[in-house]
């Protein structure tokens, strides 16, 4: 058929992919795929192997599982979350306190500032960011590859921004709220110290939101 590439039938899941054109490929991608059989016959078939956690074969990778896709690729997108969900969690709520801590002060200002940049930028412009100044500028960090913990750091920033500037924020809330309350009130009244008063009492109290979340 020479070199006349394209994809093989409309609206099909395989449109897009370059494989010769020709009946004879066009019949055996919907045998492959099982789209020659009719289509309630193809909706039982797709709910039996998802009820045995068969996903199938992957229509862009070439005799490739989509179990074994996932499988080769899910522990290092699980360590990169949870990477970006602790940085997050622990520098939110550090950002949340001292800003209300701070409150109408330039540290409040500071936090506040970070928190609007981390709720407007998305994830990819901030990844980029990262990687020019801590990658690039100053050679600080590597920007690619996944080699060991420094390589995680710069995207685990980048992923985990958005989350820590909505804690930052919940917290300084919460903190702000907690911090008119009867017995933060009392405590001062009996000259617990404000160290205290803030450890015990009011963080405490004002995590409970941050939680939930």
């Amino acid at each position: 058929m020479g070199s006349d590439y394209s994809c093989i039938f409309p609206g099909s899941p395989y449109a897009g992919r370059s494989i010769p054109k020709s009946k004879d490929d066009d019949g055996n991608l919907k045998e492959y795929g099982g789209f020659d059989k009719p289509l309630i016959v193809q909706y039982g078939n797709y709910m039996k192997n998802l009820f045995k956690g068969d996903l199938g074969y992957s229509m862009k990778f070439t005799n490739k599982t989509v179990n074994g896709i996932i499988s080769e690729s899910f522990p290092f997108s699980a360590d990169l979350g949870i990477r970006a969900l602790v940085f997050a969690v622990s520098f939110g709520l550090v950002l949340g306190i001292i800003s209300a801590r701070n409150r109408g002060g330039k540290l409040d200002f500071f936090c506040v500032i970070i928190a609007v940049l981390g709720t407007s930028i998305p994830d990819f412009i901030m990844g980029a960011v990262l990687q020019y100044g801590f990658g690039i500028k100053w050679g600080l960090l590597p920007v690619a590859q996944y080699e060991g913990f420094k390589y995680t750091i710069l995207p685990g920033c980048a992923i985990g921004f958005y989350t820590l500037a909505s804690v930052s924020r919940i917290m300084r809330a919460s903190m702000l709220e907690v911090s008119s309350q009867d017995y933060i009130k009392t405590a001062r009244s009996k000259g617990v110290s404000e160290f205290r008063i803030t450890a015990k009492h009011q963080i405490r109290n004002a995590s409970m939101p941050v939680l939930t979340i």
